[in-house]
């Protein structure tokens, strides 16, 4: 059995029946962070449109990527998988700048991203160290990081950054004008909204995809209740 986009690993039976529980990067109904940071707290609420509306959308090759979560029970019949990310969501907005917009999101995402990384706990990526059925740490600053190395982690985030934008601006592909429903920022949105049925086309016009994708995320947020029936 294999579950994509769980709604806490806590609450997900781990004794009933094998089950495999894929969750991507960044997406707040997976993960959020536990420490104070936030930057952290607003690239995960982004996290939820760039990561936890696109589940459906996941490649065969995302899925056989994914890295497997430690824990701690041996008894367990669940594994938990995590995509990562390409996209951080915190700064995918960049994107839809014209011309400069991704060079300047090539630039601050290898230092944005470690400085979100530390909202839980590490430098390395966007969910707990350790096993993920064990409560994470919490409080200003996680107590594991070495200052060392988060140091020389941002000191090469920097020079990859120059790196990365440099060769976003030498690169043609950045001055070509292109439809916003095309942007990076918005492809993934569009594909998954188009599979869920909130908009009728693959190639939809801008109002079309930006009306679709409110009528897809207001049906993620509706708290309507409804009686249930004598």
């Amino acid at each position: 059995f294999v579950l994509i986009g769980s709604p806490g690993t806590s609450e997900i039976p781990t004794d009933l029946y094998h089950t495999d529980v894929y969750n991507y990067e960044y997406d707040p109904v997976a993960f959020r962070p536990t420490y104070f940071n936030p930057l952290s707290d607003l690239n995960s609420i982004l996290g939820f449109i760039y990561g936890h509306s696109v589940l459906l959308s996941a490649t065969p090759e995302q899925v056989a990527n994914a890295i497997e979560l430690p824990t701690s029970d041996p008894d367990s019949l669940n594994s938990y998988y995590m995509i990562p990310s390409e996209l951080l969501p915190l700064l995918a907005p960049l994107q839809l700048i014209p011309i400069f917009g991704q060079p300047l999101y090539e630039l601050l995402e290898p230092v944005t991203r470690i400085l979100v990384n530390l909202g839980y706990g590490n430098i390395d990526h966007g969910w707990p160290p350790g096993d993920i059925d064990v409560a994470a740490g919490s409080g200003l600053f996680p107590s594991n990081i070495d200052l060392g190395d988060l140091l020389t982690a941002l000191g090469n985030g920097v020079q990859q950054g120059i790196s990365n934008a440099i060769a976003s601006l030498f690169d043609p592909a950045t001055y070509q004008i292109v439809p916003l429903v095309e942007s990076p920022s918005l492809a993934g949105l569009i594909e998954e909204g188009y599979i869920v049925g909130a908009i009728d086309s693959p190639t939809p016009t801008l109002e079309e995809a930006l009306t679709g994708l409110f009528t897809f995320f207001e049906g993620f947020t509706d708290t309507t209740e409804y009686p249930m029936p004598d």
